[in-house]
């Protein structure tokens, strides 16, 4: 026991300790200057400060290296206080006001098509036929966020089933934060986000009351993450008219700090009738057999909507679930906004596309609704 906990330390310190470099963008430079021309073919840009992974699996092949949830938050929390305190963020993108522009996509042409035509035909695809209508309502909804070949088809079933309630008025988007700085939850500047298919306006009224209300803005937290962009395509197809969405980037942190921010977002959001969407993947890069003996304990777990064992299961056993604060704060939200009614809609691995049952990664989607719907 003691020497899992001494490699389980050295391991986490060594994660930590490369990831400072790729997020200041030291070891770009080091690496050319080492052996000029060499990052691209050797598959190096990867991660932030000027690293970019290739996107060629079910997540990027080569993940940054806190892809996976900090299970105790105090890295990241210290990371980011001492990079806006000292400077080594951009402090003009951290609790600023909102701005006019339209964040452009990180991830079209690699996680899903760049040419419009492409994706709409993919998405209406993925989406397949509507489901039997019911009596619009606000709904909480799992999807994963991997490449479309990969985990398209179990976010189009779960956005499928959403879509049978009628259109929103706003969705809030919670997604996973892969670049692990900021606060435990922030919130977009832009006034939209573009992707092939258009501009999504943003709920810019509702980011100010959260921002206002405590949850900062952090342009910084958005820029490359894709965990809400990939979700937008399938909103475009799915409504001819534009919904406005409220992107929420949510770490792992403490309980505590989650259910604060769920509480400002449940008063902002009380009265609408809206989507509350959580993206994530679940297991990751794990044996087939086990992914899916993870993945079955955790969305139990998710489905009696008992959040504390969700959390408290997700930090014991270190679950590489990559967006559980998204997870935990939906499920918090789920009891705000009366969303007791759960179903498992899909799910599926990687493995059932590649064939290869070795390492895994778990996508699920999950439908909260009102209990009389």
């Amino acid at each position: 026991m003691a020497t899992a906990s001494v490699y389980r330390l050295c391991r986490r310190l060594g994660v930590c300790c490369a990831d400072s470099f790729l997020d200041l963008g030291v070891l770009t430079p080091l690496s050319q200057y080492i052996a000029p021309g060499a990052t691209t073919p050797l598959g190096l840009c990867i991660g932030r400060g000027g690293f970019e992974p290739p996107l060629t699996g079910p997540e990027p092949a080569v993940l940054p290296l806190n892809d996976l949830p900090d299970e105790t938050g105090w890295y990241a929390r210290a990371r980011a206080l001492v990079k806006t305190r000292l400077g080594w963020a951009d402090e003009r993108g951290y609790n600023g006001g909102m701005g006019s522009g339209v964040r452009q996509p990180a991830v079209a042409g690699s996680f899903y098509p760049g040419e419009s035509a492409r994706l709409r035909a993919l998405v209406e695809g993925l989406l397949g036929e509507p489901a039997p209508a019911r009596a619009p309502s606000s709904v909480g909804l799992i999807v994963p966020h991997a490449g479309y070949a990969y985990s398209g088809r179990v976010a189009g079933a779960g956005l499928r089933a959403a879509a049978a309630f009628g259109q929103p008025e706003a969705v809030l988007i919670l997604g996973a934060s892969h670049g692990g700085a900021g606060a435990p939850l922030v919130v977009p500047t832009d006034a939209a986000w573009g992707t092939p298919l258009g501009d999504v306006p943003l709920d810019v009224d509702a980011i100010e009351r959260l921002a206002a209300a405590g949850i900062p803005r952090d342009a910084n937290a958005f820029r490359r993450e894709h965990s809400m962009e990939v979700v937008l395509p399938f909103l475009q197809v799915l409504f001819a008219d534009p919904v406005p969405v409220i992107p929420v980037c949510v770490q792992l942190a403490p309980l505590a700090s989650l259910a604060s921010g769920a509480r400002i977002l449940g008063e902002a959001l009380r009265t609408r009738r809206v989507w509350v969407v959580a993206s994530s993947d679940f297991t990751h890069y794990e044996p087939d057999r086990i992914a899916r003996e993870l993945d079955r304990s955790a969305l139990d777990t998710i489905l009696r909507l008992d959040l504390e064992h969700f959390y408290q299961e997700t930090l014991d056993r270190g679950l590489s679930i990559c967006g559980a604060g998204a997870i935990t704060v939906l499920l918090l939200l789920a009891r705000t906004l009366g969303l007791g009614k759960s179903s498992l809609v899909d799910y599926a691995t990687s493995g059932d596309i590649t064939g290869d049952r070795s390492a895994v990664v778990g996508y699920a989607a999950v439908l909260f609704a009102k209990e009389n719907s």
